[in-house]
């Protein structure tokens, strides 16, 4: 049983006040965004040997200490400069799903596109959908480079559209279930890959 959320929409200027469960989550717009992110883990990790130099070996010469300071500096501003290019690749848009429709949405909440799922031959969902990072272990093979992008593939006239999003919280997880759930009781033609 899916809980229905009455909720209003304001897009383009319209107001559409629905009873549904929804899906928001931000769009990844290009494979690369997980390049960045791996790069971005490894940096954090990069980040506490110089510290640990700093505080561990506070006793040592000074030029030691500064060497340490100058490493932790340069690895908080590729940190900072890794995370800007990462939202050039994620961010700016949102993968929104309902029971009826699958919406690209631009951060100001302008439909940039919107997908009627009675008009697709089929929906292509992962087994089972992660949460980023939620586990050292998610941690460990990400380091690794094992890619668990979470997607959605649409077969919309022949043309496999594929959407990559992030979820980062267990309540977002929940509205997936839900709305897939939805999906299936209504009959659309879903594959799990």
């Amino acid at each position: 049983m899916v809980i229905q959320i009455r909720y209003i929409e304001d897009y383009n200027d319209k107001i559409i006040i629905k009873d549904s469960t929804m899906f928001r989550s931000k769009l990844i717009e290009d494979q690369t965004y997980y390049r960045l992110r791996r790069k971005q883990l490894i940096l954090n990790f990069v980040a506490i040997i110089p510290m640990s130099l700093i505080w561990g070996l506070y006793n040592w010469q000074f030029w030691i200490l500064l060497v340490g300071l100058a490493l932790y500096v340069g690895a908080i501003l590729l940190m900072r400069r890794n995370q800007q290019v990462m939202e050039l690749f994620a961010g700016n848009k949102f993968l929104e799903l309902d029971e009826e429709a699958l919406r690209v949405v631009s951060k100001n909440r302008k439909i940039i596109e919107t997908i009627n799922l009675e008009s697709t031959s089929s929906i292509i969902l992962k087994k089972e959908y992660d949460l980023y990072q939620h586990s050292i272990k998610d941690v460990f093979s990400e380091v690794v480079a094992v890619e668990k992008g979470n997607s959605v593939i649409l077969d919309v006239e022949g043309e496999k559209r594929v959407f990559l999003f992030e979820i980062d919280s267990h309540y977002k997880l929940k509205q997936l279930s839900k709305i897939i759930d939805c999906w299936l009781q209504k009959h659309y033609n879903i594959e799990r890959v």
